[in-house]
């Protein structure tokens, strides 16, 4: 989880569970999937699980098929990305159909926060700090123009978000550690390939 900077056209807000943001999402508003195209989702061991089963696929088919294996930034953690389909102007989810998602019901915590992004200060058990969320404010979506309003808290129950971060939290956990460790802490490859296999 990246914090926000202007390249991402991200409005470094912090935002709370009850702020407030418009947004609505649609087939008939102009900018319809572009949010699907060049992207770099991460999935989670979960997403994996609720991807794999909706496609009726054994892991390691699901992975072979629909993933990339790369280190995720800061961390040297190997982690499981979507792979992406189409020219290299245009590559897009391989869920991604002209009429929309076709496993929108099992779609990844990245796509079931967005706009919202989330950010946590701290990783150490029982901690004060629950973390801040932002509003993902790219040029391309049009979906903040739209007149229907939510707060953070709402948004997150009414798109899943709530059941998927209780499942994923172990997980984030871990990665948001190893994000603290100083950058001459590195991983053995042993221990890199049991995160991976843990995960």
């Amino acid at each position: 989880m990246d914090f926000p900077d202007e390249k991402a056209g991200i409005e470094p807000v912090r935002l709370g569970y009850d702020s407030q943001f418009k947004f609505k999402c649609h087939k008939d508003i102009k900018c319809f999937t572009k949010c699907c195209r060049g992207i770099n989702i991460v999935l989670t061991p979960y997403d994996i699980i609720r991807l794999k089963n909706r496609l009726q696929l054994k892991s390691d088919e699901f992975l072979s098929i629909y993933t990339n294996v790369e280190l995720l930034e800061k961390t040297d953690l190997p982690v499981v990305t979507l792979g992406l389909v189409g020219d290299d102007e245009e590559k897009a989810c391989p869920f991604l159909r002209e009429e929309g998602c076709v496993v929108y019901e099992d779609r990844p915590t990245t796509c079931r926060y967005y706009p919202l992004g989330f950010a946590s200060l701290s990783h150490k058990e029982g901690a004060d700090d629950e973390g801040f969320y932002f509003f993902v404010n790219e040029s391309h979506c049009l979906g903040a123009e739209e007149d229907k309003e939510w707060t953070v808290k709402k948004w997150r129950k009414d798109q899943g978000v709530d059941f998927n971060d209780e499942i994923n939290a172990a997980w984030t956990d871990l990665v948001v550690r190893k994000r603290s460790f100083p950058k001459n802490v590195m991983l053995t490859e042993k221990a890199k390939q049991i995160f991976f296999m843990v995960s």
